[in-house]
């Protein structure tokens, strides 16, 4: 499938930028990372992007 690297500069420049724990930026970007695996992308078009970012805060809500 694949692989998810996660930088943990990027994790923490996040937890700065947008106020979050480094506990839910790295399972936000981890989930992220997954849907990608999954075919999901962001960058083809609006929709997309508004797809991806609604199945995302799907499985968000369920491990938060």
């Amino acid at each position: 499938m694949g692989e998810i690297i996660i930088c943990p500069e990027v994790v923490f420049e996040n937890v700065v930028k947008f106020g979050e724990t480094k506990k839910s930026e790295m399972l936000k970007i981890f989930v992220h990372g997954i849907l990608h695996l999954c075919g999901y992308d962001h960058e083809g078009s609006v929709e997309e992007a508004e797809k991806m970012e609604a199945v995302e805060k799907k499985y968000l809500s369920k491990v938060k």
